[in-house]
């Protein structure tokens, strides 16, 4: 049922958490939407989405990027009190959180707006919440903060072509269901670990 993510969303939008959040991204200059639409005449890059940041902290954070492109439905169901920790969840971090998934956003809109590009350059349209899990690896590998913007988007382009080769080896499988599979964030683990694929998507 469509109706029911957006249901949940409502019934858990006056919880203390979502208070906080909104109250704390205020005075920073952001909107955070605990409704749908709730800003609607704020303008677009100091709108923060509730289910948006949700998939977002749940590919980043929680490493789940096969559930948060595939079960946003659940963000505010039996996932919430997982994804929305407020011993986690600061204005700071989640700002930081939020730069990072526009970064990739951007480069998303640009191949989703432009003309039609070779299926190499195109699975980033279908791919954003694997590049947030990939760049939370690679920073936290690297001894890095995983919540300093900079220090996380310094390894961007290093994650993208690393993706990329992956997506290239697997040109058999569309990249809307390599991005769907949970077997994608295993072996995009060991990509990330330096350690050797299996060549074959598996079928099933």
């Amino acid at each position: 049922n469509s109706q029911t993510p957006i249901r949940s969303r409502d019934i858990r939008s006056n919880d203390k958490i979502q208070i906080q959040i909104e109250n704390s991204l205020r005075p920073l200059g952001y909107y955070y939407e605990r409704k749908n639409d709730q800003y609607v005449g704020e303008a677009n890059d100091r709108r923060i989405d509730a289910v948006k940041l949700g998939q977002v902290i749940l590919s980043y954070l929680l490493r789940e990027p096969d559930r948060a492109k595939t079960s946003s439905n659940k963000i505010f169901g039996e996932y919430y009190e997982w994804i929305f920790n407020e011993n986690i969840l600061s204005a700071e971090n989640i700002l930081s959180l939020w730069k990072i998934y526009k970064t990739i956003e951007s480069d998303r809109q640009l191949m989703s707006g432009g003309l039609k590009r070779r299926y190499e350059e195109a699975w980033i349209i279908e791919g954003v919440f694997h590049i947030l899990y990939m760049l939370s690896l690679k920073t936290e590998a690297s001894g890095g903060d995983i919540f300093d913007t900079h220090v996380v988007l310094s390894h961007y382009e290093t994650v993208k072509n690393e993706i990329n080769k992956f997506v290239e080896n697997h040109k058999g499988t569309a990249a809307y269901r390599i991005f769907r599979s949970a077997y994608t964030k295993g072996l995009l683990a060991k990509v990330a670990a330096g350690q050797q694929l299996p060549f074959d998507f598996p079928r099933s």
